[in-house]
């Protein structure tokens, strides 16, 4: 793996990574209140 395209991937890496967890955790909160509310 060639040293400028570890440097173009790791901050996509980190972004998406990111990205990722704020997804799953919206949803995961999202399940949550409607659990509480039924």
């Amino acid at each position: 793996m060639d040293a400028t395209m570890l440097n173009l991937f790791m901050p996509l890496a980190l972004f998406l990574g990111t990205a990722l967890i704020m997804v799953v955790g919206t949803l995961l909160m999202k399940h949550e209140t409607d659990r509480s509310h039924r």
